[in-house]
C-alpha cells in the first residue's frame, strides 16, 4: 500500500515538472508564429508554432482556445499561416465539423502553403479485422487494449474503438472516435474546401522538413493515415 501510494505521489511530481518545463520553455520562446497545429494537446510547444487546442485546465499552452465542435469563425485573420498541422483529431468530430475545421485551415493558410492530417485509417482496420487479426489491434492500443468482461468478440469491440457508429459528440468523453476516415472519403472533403496537389504521405515523410520532427506523426503509426496537400490560389481566386 505505501509502495502504491509513493508512486502516485512520484508520478504526480514528475508530471508537474514537466509541465513547469514546458511553462518555461513557453516564456521563453521568441519567435514568430509562422505555423499552426491544430488540435495539437496540452503539451505541444514549439518554436514558431501556434497551438490551437480547447482544454480548460491548461489553458497556458493553448494560443488559440477554440472549440472545434462550435463550428464558428475562429479569431484568426485570413493568410496568417505558412503551414498547418492536424493529427488525430478529425475523428472525433462530425463531419460538419470537420467541413467548417477544413474551410478554416484553408482561410488562415497563405497561399502555397502546406496541411498535412492525420487519422485513424478505418480502410486498414476493416482490413485486420475481416484477417482476424486480433494482434494487430492489440498493438495499436497498447496499455488500452483491456477488454470488457465477457466480451464476446474481441475484434468487432476493437473495430467499433476505431468508431462508435452512432455516438453524439460529448465532451466528456472527447477521446471517443465517433467519425471515420478512409483515403476517399478525407481526400473528398480536403477538395471539396479547394486544397490541391492532394497525396497520401508516410510516417515521418512529410514534404516540409519542419514537420519531420519529434514532435509530430507520434500517434500510433501503425494505424495511421497521412495525407499532404497544399493551398493554392488563382491571383482571381481560386
Amino acid at each position: 500500500m505505501k509502495r502504491s501510494i509513493l508512486r502516485k505521489v512520484c508520478a504526480g511530481i514528475y508530471h508537474k515538472y514537466q509541465y513547469f518545463k514546458l511553462w518555461q520553455k513557453k516564456v521563453n520562446l521568441k519567435d514568430t508564429p509562422k505555423y499552426i497545429n491544430i488540435g495539437g494537446g496540452h503539451a505541444f510547444v514549439r518554436k514558431d508554432w501556434r497551438n490551437l487546442e480547447y482544454e480548460s485546465k491548461r489553458r497556458f499552452y493553448m494560443d488559440y482556445f477554440i472549440n472545434l465542435m462550435d463550428n464558428n469563425k475562429w479569431d484568426i485573420k485570413d493568410n496568417s499561416f505558412e503551414m498547418a498541422y492536424c493529427s488525430h483529431v478529425i475523428e472525433h468530430l462530425t463531419d460538419d465539423a470537420v467541413k467548417f475545421l477544413l474551410k478554416e485551415t484553408y482561410r488562415v493558410l497563405t497561399n502555397n502553403s502546406t496541411f498535412r492530417i492525420v487519422v485513424p485509417d478505418y480502410d486498414l482496420a476493416l482490413q485486420h479485422y475481416n484477417q482476424k487479426d486480433l494482434e494487430w489491434f492489440k498493438l495499436c492500443y497498447g496499455k488500452f487494449a483491456h477488454l470488457p468482461e465477457q466480451e464476446d468478440d474481441p475484434l468487432k469491440h476493437y473495430l467499433f474503438k476505431f468508431y462508435s457508429k452512432g455516438e453524439n459528440y460529448d465532451y466528456n468523453k472527447s477521446n471517443i472516435h465517433i467519425n471515420w476516415f478512409n483515403k476517399e472519403k478525407l481526400i473528398s472533403f480536403l477538395e471539396d474546401v479547394g486544397f490541391t496537389q492532394i497525396k497520401v504521405s508516410a510516417y515521418k515523410q512529410s514534404d516540409e522538413v519542419e514537420m519531420c520532427g519529434d514532435d509530430f506523426d507520434g500517434t500510433i503509426p501503425m494505424m495511421s493515415l497521412y495525407i499532404e496537400c497544399k493551398k493554392e490560389e488563382m491571383e482571381n481566386g481560386r
